[in-house]
């Protein structure tokens, strides 16, 4: 678990490095059509969903989800090719078809990557009522998925599946110190009778640019979930 946890907090910086050609340029379009935005350049490496996952969505303003399990080895790596000129729809069913135990889904213009039905089961908690009035200098995006994760209905179905919740960074009421000078962004989510995936899209289609990571995490016994988000 300690090497998972290193490893992800690296992954930001791997988002932000430079990457060969140009990302497709950030417009406003429709939910299908958003997917439909070519890639700027060819794609063959092996790395953990959330990097591939940011190679793609990357300076196209399109949020994402990611749930993965993990085993002892830590976090599962996957396979990507995909040729300069092809949509993120294309590249994403080239994804999945190289790495069958996922598949993708585009939910509200929110582009996720889920393992196959059965899996990850705590992703369909339903969630009675969740309701939030803040602005994005108040509480990040993070800190809004923490808290959803803790409403009882989750929280109860977690104890039903035998998962434990794992160290968790940040929390409620994460805030920046030091803000940029800027008019904060109003944050207004009001949530009814949905699944945990359809709340955690909500929040990152509430930001922008932003992808939430659900991690469950089995090993010699033990079983424990974390979430994070990550913003390009």
């Amino acid at each position: 678990m300690k090497c998972t946890m290193l490893l992800a907090t690296g992954i930001l910086a791997l988002l932000a490095a430079p990457m060969a050609g140009h990302h497709p340029r950030a417009v406003v379009l429709g939910e299908s059509q958003s997917v439909d935005l070519p890639i700027g350049y060819d794609i063959d490496r092996s790395d953990v969903p959330l990097v591939l996952i940011g190679q793609l969505l990357g300076g196209t303003r399109i949020p994402g989800g990611i749930a993965q399990l993990e085993g002892c080895s830590g976090v599962p790596v996957l396979h990507l090719t995909a040729k300069r000129g092809m949509t993120i729809r294309e590249a994403m069913d080239a994804l999945v078809s190289e790495n069958p135990s996922y598949q993708w889904q585009l939910e509200g213009g929110v582009v996720n990557l889920i393992p196959r039905s059965g899996s990850a089961a705590l992703l369909d908690a339903k969630i009675r009522s969740f309701q939030l009035n803040t602005t994005d200098q108040k509480m990040d995006a993070h800190a809004v998925l923490y808290d959803i994760i803790r409403v009882p209905e989750v929280r109860q179905r977690a104890a039903e599946l035998k998962l434990q919740p794992g160290m968790m960074q940040g929390g409620p009421g994460v805030y920046d110190e030091h803000p940029a000078k800027r008019e904060p962004v109003p944050i207004m989510i009001s949530l009814k009778d949905v699944s945990l995936r359809e709340a955690f899209n909500s929040v990152v289609r509430t930001y922008g640019h932003t992808i939430w990571i659900y991690r469950e995490h089995e090993c010699n016994g033990s079983k424990t979930y974390i979430m994070q988000a990550e913003t390009d």
